[in-house]
């Protein structure tokens, strides 16, 4: 067993502020947009780390950095949870959410948030964010997931275009975050008619991908150089051709280098097999013309003119973080990823 705690988190968003490394750029641009309550749409790829990064955003400390606070007030809503409530219900949570914000900043209780946390309705909320409004208070309201949002068979087009009015009425904003573009969202089935709502055009969309190679070798380092027990030079060069800039390869095998660093054979099996249902369910969201495209990429030069249905594939592995255009070629962002695709096409 190691002597020290292990300081690496492999397992869902990373919940302290001392374990988020880069996304300096991203946050310093929602901040610019949420300061002149602008929409955001937080769009990238599955566990790329969107939830982390509004986490952090939602730090007191992090959110006085960037000049968020003391007054704005920030709700937290994981649209998980809300798979098929109503909008009565989606409104109280979002109210509920407020209460707990408030409390936490020693805020006086609002009379009319109550309310709509009681009787819950659209005239309910709105009552409440104005009065909200009227103690200085701006709102930001982040909706995680955001694709369980616009599935529910219970929130209409009228759901939408009403947070779109208070958007418009009021000092608050929205903060989505998403695997695919909003933009995406509006060609998807039933949720044709929900996307119609101008609520869907006022959003800035910024890209969250891979970390650049400062910042992942930051994460590799820095907890084990904190926890008083560095990875040797050698390790860390291993680790960052494992993971990658992906955060959450970087964090599984940083976790199972801590436990075992003179097993690097076992380093990388253990690793691997974490990864295995992640890279399945990867896999499995591909099209037949994806995963052919994917499998005979690497080392493939990067289209000149990108043109045709290839070169758009192409862009699309990339933007889903599957593939990586490195000095006019195209290459795995991961070794622990090519692995599995070198499984893939036997």
């Amino acid at each position: 067993m190691p002597e020290y705690p292990n300081p690496y988190e492999p397992c869902g968003p990373v919940r302290t502020a001392d374990m988020f490394f880069g996304r300096k750029n991203e946050l310093a641009e929602i901040a610019d947009f949420l300061r002149g309550d602008q929409s955001v749409s937080l769009v990238g790829p599955s566990k790329i780390g969107k939830t982390s990064l509004l986490f952090h955003l939602m730090r007191p400390a992090f959110a006085e950095e960037l000049r968020l606070g003391p007054g704005r007030l920030v709700c937290y809503l994981d649209c998980q949870g809300v798979g098929e409530e109503s909008p009565p219900e989606v409104f109280r949570k979002i109210a509920a959410g407020l209460i707990a914000e408030m409390e936490s900043h020693g805020l006086p209780e609002q009379a009319e948030l109550r309310k709509a946390c009681i009787s819950p309705s659209r005239l309910a909320f709105e009552s409440a964010i104005r009065v909200l409004n009227r103690c200085g208070l701006r709102i930001v309201i982040i909706l995680d997931a955001f694709e369980q949002l616009g599935a529910n068979s219970r929130l209409d087009v009228q759901f939408f275009n009403a947070l779109r009015s208070m958007a418009g009425r009021f000092q608050l904003s929205y903060l989505t975050a998403s695997v695919r573009p909003l933009i995406a969202l509006t060609y998807s089935g039933r949720s044709r008619e929900i996307h119609s709502s101008p609520f869907f055009n006022i959003f800035a969309t910024l890209t969250l991908g891979l970390l650049p190679e400062a910042d992942a070798r930051d994460l590799i380092r820095t907890p084990a150089q904190r926890s008083g027990r560095p990875f040797p030079p050698d390790l860390e060069i291993s680790l960052l051709q494992l993971g990658g800039g992906h955060p959450l390869i970087l964090q599984t095998a940083c976790f199972h280098a801590w436990e075992h660093p003179e097993d690097r054979n076992g380093m990388e099996e253990r690793t691997t097999g974490e990864l295995q249902p992640y890279f399945e369910y990867i896999w499995r969201e591909l099209t037949e013309a994806e995963k052919r495209i994917l499998l005979r990429a690497d080392g493939a030069p990067v289209p000149s003119s990108p043109s045709g249905s290839e070169a758009a594939v192409l862009r699309g592995l990339e933007q889903k973080c599957l593939l990586l255009p490195s000095h006019g070629k195209y290459t795995y962002p991961a070794q622990v990823w090519a692995n599995f695709l070198a499984r893939q096409s036997r």
